[in-house]
């Protein structure tokens, strides 16, 4: 099950983010390589702990990649959200099981995802 990164990619192509047009594994990685601290990203306007902020950077540090169509447990304060938002100056709004939950280090672009309890989607502004 690949829904998250399918739903990643698919907004990377819609707001031409990053390498636009690739692979859930070629994005990945390149999340992987440009890991840092997301010190501008709020959850929901909160700015993130410190301890979130490490917590984050050593799962994206320590994310095994052979594991990318087996499923990601996401959650409101998703590592890989985080630091596409940081990374793009972006916000991420995403309705969390019917939770909004807005993911911000700017609005340079809205990315819209949507999730039930077993699937995430991006949805299209």
């Amino acid at each position: 099950m690949s829904c998250f990164w399918d739903s990643l990619v698919a907004a990377c192509n819609h707001h031409n983010l990053l390498l636009s047009r690739r692979t859930n594994l070629e994005l990945c990685r390149e999340l992987i390589s440009l890991n840092k601290l997301t010190k501008s990203v709020t959850v929901n306007d909160e700015p993130l702990s410190k301890q979130c902020m490490n917590e984050n950077f050593q799962a994206v540090k320590n994310y095994d990649v052979n594991g990318i169509n087996s499923g990601h447990l996401t959650g409101t304060h998703d590592y890989f959200l985080c630091l596409i938002a940081e990374l793009t100056s972006s916000s991420i709004l995403f309705n969390f099981n019917g939770t909004n939950v807005k993911i911000s280090a700017g609005d340079n672009n809205k990315i819209r995802l949507q999730s039930n309890s077993g699937h995430v989607w991006f949805v299209p502004s």
